[in-house]
């Protein structure tokens, strides 16, 4: 999915189109064409993405992947993959309130170690990874995922960035199951404690509770990022060092009281 408006999304959707054999179809969507390469479909939308409620009245999918830019007041170059979904109230940048979407644990690590390759192979200036679970928009039913460059005007055209973002939503596309998978929760927006953990095991990380969503988090938030992950998850992987001391306390009680395993990293 690619919105024009948005400057990476167009440079990514235009490397797609030119270098990596999607072909338009007679198909349209919001009057603008549909691509397709293989089973897969490479679709326009006409609102930010973040806002783009309603797909699946119109698509059946397997996975949803938002080609996206990233912006911060750090401006870091940076390559960037999470699930969307809000743990709070706060809508602002889009969702529904205390919704999450399906998050597809096999695809984000796909998407992270073709990063990671990508950027050290040719050697490219960019850091990379996980970031938790945030913003919309809200998909009930389809798994779905954001790949983003970031992180201001200056990176957003950056072709040899975006083809890393490319490279890495396609074999999100085709990525193979891997067995063990757990949420996360703790930890900052960037998720390096989770980011370190997939770069350096076979398993995943699915949904991701930041620390500060924690505050307001109970079991009916751990059981909603245990319940809507695809992959069935082994338990839950605990950024200590990314916990509030009053919230270390209570934590490992919840997940007991829940019957879930945990791990501190």
């Amino acid at each position: 999915m690619t919105f024009d408006p948005d400057p990476a999304s167009r440079t990514m959707r235009d490397l797609l189109t030119s270098s990596y054999g999607f072909r338009r179809t007679s198909e349209t969507f919001e009057g603008k064409p549909v691509f397709e390469r293989d089973a897969i479909s490479l679709v326009t939308l006409g609102v930010e993405s973040i806002n783009a409620e309603g797909l699946e009245r119109h698509f059946r999918a397997k996975l949803f992947v938002f080609l996206s830019k990233h912006e911060s007041a750090s401006r870091m170059p940076a390559l960037l993959t999470h699930v969307p979904g809000n743990w709070g109230d706060e809508t602002k940048y889009g969702g529904l309130p205390r919704r999450i979407c399906i998050a597809p644990a096999s695809a984000l690590r796909a998407s992270l170690l073709t990063l990671k390759q990508i950027v050290d192979e040719r050697g490219m200036e960019y850091s990379y990874g996980l970031e938790v679970t945030h913003h919309g928009p809200y998909v009930d039913t389809t798994p779905s995922m954001f790949v983003e460059l970031g992180s201001d005007s200056s990176r957003w055209t950056d072709r040899r960035a975006a083809e890393a973002c490319v490279l890495a939503a396609l074999e999100a596309a085709n990525a193979e199951a891997v067995e063990e998978v757990f949420i996360g929760i703790g930890g900052g927006h960037y998720a390096p404690a989770f980011t370190r953990f997939v770069l350096n095991s076979r398993a995943s990380v699915s949904h991701i509770i930041p620390r500060h969503a924690l505050r307001n988090a109970g079991g009916e938030d751990v059981l909603m990022a245990m319940r809507r992950s695809l992959e069935v998850p082994k338990g839950a992987l605990l950024d200590w060092s990314g916990i509030d001391k009053e919230d270390r306390g209570r934590l490992p009680k919840l997940l007991e009281s829940l019957k879930i395993t945990y791990r501190k990293i």
